[in-house]
């Protein structure tokens, strides 16, 4: 949920803090932007990168921010600049466009391009003729904004593509640039320029060098250097945004402002929790009587408080984009049944607070982003918001439409977020700003567990599957989700497109499906799927036997094989667990063999926890043999120290899958 109120807080705090004047500052007016004279060098020297197997090696990487005035006016800039070696078809391919992304009105100020393949040969491009593609200069993109994409011509196995450009970008003080990728680079420099009454912090993640400072009379210049970073390869089960080298910043300091408070936690409380849960008495006498209708048994339970309000706004209150003061407003908001994203985070407040329920705002980042970083304050970090309610130890995701009450979307679990909440006394700084961590539910919580009997009526070529699937925690919410967004005609095959996603060629008779309702936890009851019907994919014959494919009935797995060293830890997007419970009735006449290689047995141990395991075995009771599968993971994250065990438990799974047993007739 990204908050339009963000973006309308940061242009009050620019105005209040930050409109000064080149005259109330040291500042030179002769002083001219860096864009303006930055130029590349006619000559290009770079070192050797014969030994580096990759497409491409990036031989510059150079991003400069300059907060500089235009007259009066405080503006941005951000300069690029990078050159590319291409060292097969593979590079050229994905280098034969520059791609720029301008965001909320972004300007293009400047750009140059030009591409070697000699040192003779060097094609300096008219960047007014250079082929546009992508359907016209300028297309939308999903977030707002627009994308250019420049073709590249004249580019070949060899080719150094080299190209600078600057935008000026909207006045924001603080936000996060990625320095590392896919592909080896050289020659990595960072520098953040900004007036000299302007102080920022900035913070290296991922083995970056620490900053260096300079002073002067018209800026203070704020560096990074690194000669070469690898690159850093996506792996499987990674939090790869996470560990790419970064760098953070954020103001902290006007120095014509000493002693204003800026861009700290507790100033981001007193700016955000305000503006959603005041109201004016008109306001509360008609959300009052809103709130009648929305509770209408008195003494209700607490959950059922919350839930009653939660069903309410996110059945009736649609979801828009739009800046107007009706899609924010909460007596608007109730008569037209549709809100911004403000809107509706804003109505959940104003109901809790007249309610009496006790809640508290959160505001925390996607982790698969970036993780929180509790101990450097920057509003870069308050991106989504979440309502928190203490007593319950559940939260809210106010825009989500499919989920209820309970633990947050995965991608939030085990990171922290800022809690703002009302202090018991209502004196003059009565709101609270903690760093708390967002826990993970227990592994038990979320599951996906398969209970499958297998039998014959007659002929041993068409075995009966009786089928269900029950799903549990977040498991469950991404079944109910596509559920409820598939048309009600096409329900019963949603049903079955679930079913033979585990078990494929299952001709089924019949389907049932149960505990779909939108407004329950997806962690208080399991979603069901019950099918019936023939499963001839089980069984095939072989000479006067025949193998039965049991494996086949926990579904497809997943295989963990490395061909390079292991770089990144290990991170799941929740704890879980999977159990499988297989009953083969065997038919008259007939017995199993290779029943050992039903048993399988791997796991991991932390500290005398067994924190990871697949298990399998079974036992046979008359003419039944039941096999009894489980595998678990309890925790999100797991050190590379322990990838040996996560991969041998992994393809344990992907192992059993291949199980097949000997189904034959007793008299051969």
């Amino acid at each position: 949920m990204y908050l339009k109120i963000y973006f309308t807080i940061l242009f009050y705090l620019s105005v209040l803090l930050l409109h000064v004047t080149a005259q109330t500052s040291d500042y030179n007016d002769e002083y001219i932007p860096f864009y303006k004279s930055y130029k590349w060098n006619e000559s290009i020297s770079f070192p050797p990168t014969d030994s580096l197997n990759e497409p491409a090696v990036i031989l510059k990487n150079f991003l400069f921010l300059e907060y500089v005035f235009e007259g009066e006016e405080l503006a941005l800039f951000e300069t690029t600049h990078r050159i590319i070696l291409l060292k097969d078809e593979e590079g050229v391919q994905a280098f034969n466009t520059l791609e720029i992304t301008l965001r909320n009105n972004e300007q293009l100020k400047d750009l140059h391009i030009r591409v070697i393949n000699a040192p003779d040969k060097i094609y300096v491009l008219d960047t007014h003729k250079v082929r546009i593609v992508s359907g016209g200069s300028i297309y939308q993109f999903a977030h707002g904004g627009t994308i250019r994409k420049y073709a590249l011509e004249g580019i070949q196995k060899g080719s150094i593509v080299e190209y600078y450009y600057t935008l000026k970008k909207s006045l924001v003080f603080f936000g996060s640039e990625y320095l590392q990728n896919q592909l080896p680079a050289y020659n990595i420099d960072f520098e953040l320029r900004s007036a000299p009454h302007l102080f920022f912090q900035v913070k290296t993640y991922n083995h970056l060098p620490d900053t260096s400072l300079i002073l002067n009379k018209n800026y203070i210049s704020i560096k990074v250097h690194t000669p070469y970073l690898p690159g850093l390869k996506n792996e499987k089960y990674a939090n790869y945004y996470n560990h790419l080298a970064r760098i953070e910043y954020s103001l902290y300091k006007n120095i014509t402002q000493p002693d204003r408070e800026i861009f700290s936690w507790n100033l981001a409380a007193r700016n955000f929790y305000p503006y959603y849960t005041s109201m004016e008495k008109s306001v509360q006498k008609k959300l009052k009587k809103e709130l009648q209708n929305i509770i209408k048994t008195p003494n209700l339970p607490l959950e059922s408080k919350v839930l009653a309000i939660e069903n309410y706004i996110k059945k009736n209150i649609y979801l828009q984009a739009g800046n107007t003061p009706e899609f924010s407003n909460p007596l608007e908001i109730i008569t037209n049944k549709y809100a911004n994203e403000e809107g509706i985070l804003r109505l959940f407040c104003l109901l809790f607070k007249l309610a009496a329920i006790d809640f508290e705002l959160v505001y925390t980042t996607k982790r698969f982003h970036k993780y929180f970083d509790a101990q450097f304050d920057s509003w870069n970090y308050l991106y989504d918001a979440l309502i928190y309610i203490p007593a319950l130890d559940k939260y809210i995701e106010p825009t989500q439409t499919f989920i209820r009450l309970g633990p947050p979307s995965y991608d939030y679990i085990n990171n922290a977020g800022l809690f703002i909440s009302e202090l018991p006394n209502k004196k003059e700084n009565y709101l609270t700003a903690k760093i708390k961590k967002i826990e993970a539910p227990v592994m038990y919580k979320t599951y996906n567990n398969i209970n499958a009997y297998v039998f014959w009526n007659q002929e041993i070529q068409k075995p009966q599957l009786e089928y269900q699937l029950s799903a549990g925690g977040y498991y469950a919410r991404a079944f109910k989700e596509g559920y409820y967004n598939t048309p009600d005609e096409k329900k019963n095959e949603y049903a079955q497109f679930i079913v033979k996603n585990y078990f494929q060629d299952f001709d089924i008779n019949s389907i049932e499906a149960q505990n779909l309702e939108l407004n329950t936890s997806d962690f208080t009851q399991p979603i069901t799927f019950k099918a019936q019907g023939t499963a001839t994919q089980l069984i095939e014959k072989a000479g006067n036997n025949y193998i039965l494919k049991v494996g086949l009935l926990l579904g497809e797995q997943v295989q963990l094989y490395n061909e390079k060293e292991r770089q990144l830890p290990i991170e799941l997007e929740y704890p879980h667990v999977l159990i499988r419970k297989l009953r083969i009735k065997i038919p008259n006449n007939y017995e199993l063999e290779n029943l050992e290689s039903l048993s399988i047995h791997h796991f991991g141990i932390e500290k005398d926890d067994t924190v990871m395991k697949f298990f399998s075995h079974y036992k046979r009771v008359e003419q039944e043999l039941i096999i009894f599968v489980e595998e678990y993971y309890k925790k999100v994250t797991y050190p590379i120290s322990q990838y040996a065990e996560f991969q041998k438990v992994i393809n344990a799974a992907a192992d059993f899958n291949k199980v097949a047993l000997i189904l034959r007739q007793k008299n051969y």
